[in-house]
């Protein structure tokens, strides 16, 4: 008896795999940000029952249980599932609520509706339409509108995800010194191939219409499956390193103050600032936060955040990385700092990160740090030689 399995049956159940330890792993993790865990917890196990029912698909089974498609409506799942952990890793007062089952209640009509529409008939008002009869598959026509509402949600929630960064990189910007890991680039490029995956499955519905490819829209839709197979996976490769924020938005909380500063406070504190900005020099400090700020001023970080924008028209972000380019300027300057790298350089000035450091540098000088020391030894050479 001659035995073969797909490609396409091996990395689903590859997937499948690697996602059941990750649960496991998932469940157990009280470290971090325990909300964010679940809700990776959540898009794993729907990532592991979609693989599941793909290969039933692959195997032929369900062409003599048609019922079985209305699982498949569970597809609707997957655009709130990644919209609430990209909402419980920006929003530090997001938590698991009742409410939030309202947004799977498409999935659930979808099965209901698919339900409703058998036994199939080409009749049915609710067919999708097609360019020629040949190779228009009555099931997949009749899939039509489940399929581009699920293209849609897709769509839909990414663009929802997309919305929070502008306000969660703005927030972070005001509480810390070094953003690298907390800027979620990577969550913004998952969203990105999250969006095309919705534009893909649009793509390959318009397709069925218009030529009538309706078995090849099945392949493309496995295609599209995998894709988000290993979408996923990377997606728990950066997820779990995440580090948490609601904490420190909690403690910002407890502490802020819901009136505004006077004019004389402000500048009172702005003082007392720079004075401790330029005699303790916590600019040093690789990863300084805002709370660890405020409480050496003993104010409130509302009050410090405040200040800063208001004296300096800068966040705590840039106001701080201010401080370190010019510590480095001075380093790098200073003749006796010749043998150390830059990268020694960078750190020893607060910076987190060597590219980061770059970053900051040029922007503010239109030079690399390296030109920078070179010019510097070149305008000390020629004051040696006049003298």
């Amino acid at each position: 008896m001659e035995f073969s399995v797909s490609i396409l049956t091996i990395v689903f159940i590859c997937g499948i795999a690697a996602a059941l330890p990750l649960i496991f792993i998932l469940y157990m993790a009280y470290w971090g940000n325990r909300v964010a865990n679940l809700a990776l917890m959540a898009i794993l196990m729907h990532l592991c029952f979609m693989s599941v029912l793909n290969l039933l698909i692959l195997e032929s089974w369900v062409g003599s249980h048609p019922a079985f498609l209305a699982l498949f409506d569970m597809q609707l799942c997957s655009g709130p599932l990644l919209y609430f952990y990209a909402k419980s890793l920006m929003d530090p007062n997001f938590c698991w609520r009742p409410g939030l089952l309202l947004h799977l209640l498409p999935a659930a009509a979808g099965a209901v509706l698919w339900l409703l529409q058998l036994p199939l008939t080409e009749n049915d008002w609710l067919l999708g339409p097609c360019a020629k009869d040949e190779g228009c598959n009555l099931y997949w026509r009749a899939r039509f509108l489940h399929k581009a509402s699920y293209a849609i949600s897709m769509v839909t929630y990414a663009l929802m995800a997309f919305t929070l960064l502008g306000p969660y990189h703005r927030y972070i910007k005001k509480t810390h010194s070094d953003i690298e890991g907390q800027s979620l680039v990577w969550l913004q490029v998952f969203l990105f191939f999250f969006l095309f995956s919705g534009i893909y499955s649009v793509a390959v519905e318009l397709g069925g219409i218009l030529w009538g490819q309706w078995v090849n829209a099945q392949l493309s839709a496995s295609i599209g499956n995998v894709m988000l197979v290993i979408l996923t996976v990377l997606l728990v490769m950066y997820g779990m390193r995440q580090p948490s924020a609601v904490e420190e938005e909690e403690e910002t909380s407890s502490k802020s103050q819901t009136s505004g500063i006077k004019d004389v406070d402000a500048k009172v504190m702005w003082q007392d600032l720079l004075t401790l900005m330029d005699s303790e020099k916590p600019y040093l400090e690789n990863g300084l936060k805002i709370t660890k700020l405020a409480q050496q001023m003993q104010i409130s970080v509302h009050d410090l955040s405040k200040t800063i924008n208001v004296c300096a028209n800068q966040n705590f972000y840039d106001f701080i990385n201010k401080y370190r380019i010019d510590e480095a300027v001075h380093l790098l300057g200073d003749t006796s700092n010749a043998h150390l790298s830059v990268t020694d350089i960078a750190y020893q000035s607060g910076f987190n990160s060597s590219s980061t450091f770059f970053g900051h540098f040029k922007k503010r000088l239109q030079l690399t740090p390296r030109q920078y020391r070179v010019q510097q030894a070149e305008k000390q050479s020629v004051l040696s030689v006049a003298e």
